[in-house]
């Protein structure tokens, strides 16, 4: 609006018509046009199965090395390398993916991991070798700390920043769910006495637990094919034809509006200096070293330490009860209380001996029975106990992820911590008046 002199006093209008003009904005500001909706909930639900094979490849090995103890001649030394293995393969590579990402795609290291995690996981269901398993585990660890741990990242580029966190967390719960289904699945398949003869290959239970655990890079083979590139990624490597499409796509599902209605017509792209593909890794590689080298100066180094061992200790208590438990609990389950004579009740060590199993009753007198293969007894409350842990993990770190984010957290985290406090206090107490002798 304007005024002049000639107009005594009145204001004028000037309309500019913007029927014909594009609208220009950066990738950010298209994907917050957008909005969220059907679109996002299916790329989600394509993108699941392929975040639940990553926690598959690292939890199905505990449900097993019970089952499998004789036919792979596991010690129990074995069986913690065992479950330990996926995880070296994840440290050991997973910084590598890094540099191979934005020039492959997210989607294509999706299709590419999941193709192989398949034939390594039918692999897994025949093999007899304990050293060809362990292989095969060490590679499912380099594909889960690779290709399936991107979902997250990859699902973040569909999403704008005012709903990320929300989906985040919500998101990160329907992951989640995939500690709970192994144990559920070793619960209905491992303590029935299965058989199965394929090609001169005897299926027993374990095996058979695995091949249907293997359901899931199958199915998220499937989806996988049928998700598209990123738009940041094709907006990167130059394909903004390709990302307006995209977007536009996106917008016509979640908004339900034609697709020419799309605000953005054209996307702003910042230059950027393209150089070869060992330029851009090199810079990359010289600026992590820096940043490490940064992490361990004085102003960082002691808070750096800290959170370290804040998640040493979380990962260790967690990863501990989620793979060791279920073998424990098959242990103890196969105790045998008639052979007990003392007047007190076993020690956990004690319960644990081989030789006060059930299954060891036939083979006391063998000279050689340490190396004696014992067949453990599977009972389905063993599993039904993990899946009751699997439940309570995946529940109780959704809701601290909501505490952390309410503006009421600290006094959340005082009442929780008070109240454990109690509950301490209540037990011990309980101790001493039931055993007077705990006094000094």
């Amino acid at each position: 609006m304007v005024t002049n002199s000639g107009s005594n006093g009145k204001i004028s209008t000037i309309t500019v018509r913007t029927d014909d003009t594009d609208e220009t904005g950066d990738i950010d500001k298209a994907i917050s046009a957008t909005g969220y909706g059907m679109f996002n909930v299916m790329l989600f639900l394509a993108a699941l199965p392929v975040a639940w094979t990553g926690i598959f490849d690292t939890t199905t090995t505990a449900f097993i090395i019970a089952s499998a103890e004789c036919d792979l001649r596991l010690t129990f030394f074995d069986k913690g390398v065992l479950c330990g293995f996926p995880f070296l393969g994840m440290a050991l590579t997973s910084f590598l993916w890094d540099h191979l990402t934005p020039h492959v795609g997210m989607r294509n290291l999706f299709i590419f991991g999941l193709l192989v995690d398949c034939i390594l996981n039918l692999l897994a269901s025949a093999i007899d070798s304990y050293y060809g398993f362990l292989v095969i585990k060490f590679f499912n660890g380099v594909l889960a700390g690779g290709p399936f741990s991107m979902v997250a990242t990859y699902l973040s580029e569909f999403h704008s920043p005012s709903y990320k966190a929300s989906f985040t967390r919500w998101g990160n719960l329907a992951i989640n769910v995939a500690i709970i289904i192994p144990a559920v699945l070793a619960f209905l398949i491992t303590p029935l006495p299965l058989t199965i003869n394929v090609f001169n290959q005897r299926y027993t239970a374990w095996r058979i637990y695995l091949l249907v655990c293997s359901i899931v890079p199958v199915l998220g083979l499937v989806t996988a094919s049928m998700l598209p590139q990123s738009p940041k990624f094709l907006v990167e490597n130059g394909k903004l034809d390709e990302a307006l499409m995209l977007l536009k796509r996106m917008y016509a599902v979640n908004r339900r509006k034609p697709a020419d209605t799309f605000p953005i017509k054209t996307l702003l792209v910042w230059p950027s200096s393209q150089g070869s593909v060992f330029k851009t890794n090199s810079e990359k590689i010289r600026l992590a070293y820096y940043n490490t080298k940064l992490l361990f100066s004085s102003p960082y180094l002691r808070v750096f330490m800290f959170l370290n061992f804040l998640q040493f200790g979380s990962m260790l208590g967690f990863n501990t009860m989620r793979l060791w438990v279920p073998h424990l609990f098959t242990i103890l389950n196969n105790f045998d209380y008639e052979r007990w004579t003392e007047d007190r009740a076993p020690t956990i060590r004690e319960m644990l001996d081989r030789r006060m199993s059930v299954p060891a009753r036939d083979y006391l007198d063998y000279p050689d029975f340490n190396n004696i293969c014992i067949t453990w007894k599977i009972k389905a409350v063993v599993y039904q106990n993990s899946s009751i842990i699997a439940v309570s993990a995946v529940v109780f770190s959704f809701l601290a992820g909501m505490v952390y984010t309410s503006k009421f957290r600290k006094k959340i985290i005082m009442q929780l911590i008070h109240r454990n406090y109690s509950l301490t206090q209540a037990s011990q107490i309980s101790a001493i008046h039931e055993d007077p002798a705990l006094v000094g």
